[in-house]
């Protein structure tokens, strides 16, 4: 009986939880500090992803009315390497991107005409 009544509310909250996972997730890309923490989070074990991992862990087993212990599973290092490289790549790329586009507009013929004309 409880668990029925608690039920809508568990789901309200996962989905608002997946909808901000979301949201960040795109918005980090804008900022570099967003970017850094996120990197910095999942590398420390921090992450919203490894918490998610426990959490469903922890349900199997409390459900699964088990008599061991709980051991939580991490997950294997090339799928944490796979979720961080896009991030760590873009966090380095970004500032060369930058600084090659100023480069090629400083290049630009008419980009001092601009700037003289100041």
């Amino acid at each position: 009986m409880f668990e029925e009544r608690l039920a809508p509310v568990l789901q309200q909250l996962d989905s608002d939880e997946r909808e901000l996972g979301r949201v960040t997730s795109i918005l980090r890309f804008c900022s570099p500090a967003m970017l850094f923490e996120s990197i910095s989070d999942d590398l420390a074990g921090t992450g919203r992803v490894r918490w998610r991992r426990f959490l469903e862990q922890m349900d199997a087993h409390v459900r699964s009315h088990s008599t061991t212990p709980f051991v939580f599973r991490e997950e294997a290092t090339a799928e944490l390497a796979r979720r961080l490289g896009p991030r760590i790549t873009a966090l380095f790329l970004a500032p060369w991107i930058v600084l090659l586009a100023s480069w090629v507009y400083s290049r630009h013929p008419g980009a001092r005409e601009k700037h003289a004309a100041c």
